[in-house]
């Protein structure tokens, strides 16, 4: 016995339905692999410069953006204690902040292991700590 499709009466339009032609292509047309991206240099070549070598104009610039970075870094670590005071994270934890994209985050991590020493120790010392 024949078996007739369920709707006899459709004829079958291919790629009439826009997710269908989507699937199709992809499957049915390998897309040319893209070249790879030439790899740029991986470190700049950096040249160290004397600051002394400067002009006076560029030396005073210098030396006012030295102090600024000074005053920033210590405005920054007064910034990050009273935080931490608020925050009042467990003795087994500290928190972190960052700072990408001028956008202020933070986190409550695992606070560092104390470094095991990897010198030789006294005796003594070796009874002492274990006391």
């Amino acid at each position: 016995m024949l078996r007739q499709s369920p709707t006899p009466n459709l004829k079958a339009k291919p790629m009439t339905n826009p997710m269908t032609a989507r699937i199709l292509q992809s499957i049915t047309q390998p897309k040319p692999a893209a070249p790879a991206p030439k790899p740029a240099d991986a470190k700049p070549d950096w040249t160290q410069l004397d600051p002394d070598t400067l002009s006076p104009e560029l030396r005073k610039a210098y030396d006012d953006y030295k102090a600024a970075n000074r005053a920033a870094q210590t405005a920054r670590q007064v910034f990050e204690a009273l935080m931490t005071n608020a925050i009042d994270p467990l003795d087994t934890e500290k928190v972190i902040f960052g700072y990408n994209f001028g956008k202020l985050s933070l986190a409550i991590v695992p606070a560092d292991k104390p470094k095991r020493r990897t010198a030789a120790v006294s005796l003594a010392d070796y009874l002492a700590s274990k006391a």
